[in-house]
């Protein structure tokens, strides 16, 4: 399937989101609330100078990271969506 996901993103009912992409579009997503919908996301793709500002963007009441890591120059997180969280 080819599409360009910034016009709307296909409701896929998978578990996992891998998502290895720039940083504006890594924003764009995260704002986006139909994003959030898989129980797992590794996110990748970004060097530690665009951390501070991604890890802000996230919705932390929904989301807990229960990992990060490193591999010069990359940064790597494992997510989960907990609904739970929410309010």
């Amino acid at each position: 399937m080819e599409a360009d996901l910034r016009n709307g993103l296909p409701d896929t009912g998978v578990d996992l989101v891998v998502a290895n992409l720039y940083k504006g579009l890594l924003l764009d997503f995260f704002a986006n609330p139909d994003f959030w919908k898989a129980r797992y996301y590794i996110i990748s793709g970004f060097i530690p100078s665009m951390e501070e500002e991604l890890l802000k963007a996230l919705p932390m009441t929904q989301l807990k990271l229960v990992e990060r890591r490193k591999s010069d120059p990359w940064r790597l997180w494992l997510l989960t969506n907990s609904p739970q969280l929410q309010p």
